[in-house]
């Protein structure tokens, strides 16, 4: 739990069985180095490393009610691995606490 959030700190592998796409989702966005999830896995977020300076991005992705998984919100040029950190975890608890989610 983060910040008295249900989101969790996962591994690559956890990540790559919620998210079976999520090479071809690395091919569009940068090198993968930090996963999260909800408790219940519909809410998920990686932290990334741009491709071009040594920036950070993290992109946040929810189930919609097929299951498929679709990006909800996206933060590039961020300053710091932790500030990215920070970001996602923020936005995926909020997402998560509001009754209103970016996918229906």
């Amino acid at each position: 739990m983060f910040n008295g959030m249900a989101i969790r700190s996962i591994s690559r592998w956890e990540f790559d069985g919620l998210l079976r796409w999520r090479r071809i989702l690395e091919s569009f966005t940068g090198w993968h180095v930090e996963w999260f999830a909800n408790d219940t896995g519909n809410i998920i977020g990686v932290v990334y490393e741009g491709r071009g300076e040594a920036d950070w991005s993290h992109v946040m992705l929810e189930r919609d009610d097929r299951g498929t998984f679709r990006v909800c919100a996206q933060q590039i040029g961020v300053a710091s691995l932790e500030d990215a950190r920070e970001q996602l975890i923020h936005i995926m608890g909020t997402t998560e606490q509001s009754r209103q989610h970016c996918v229906s």
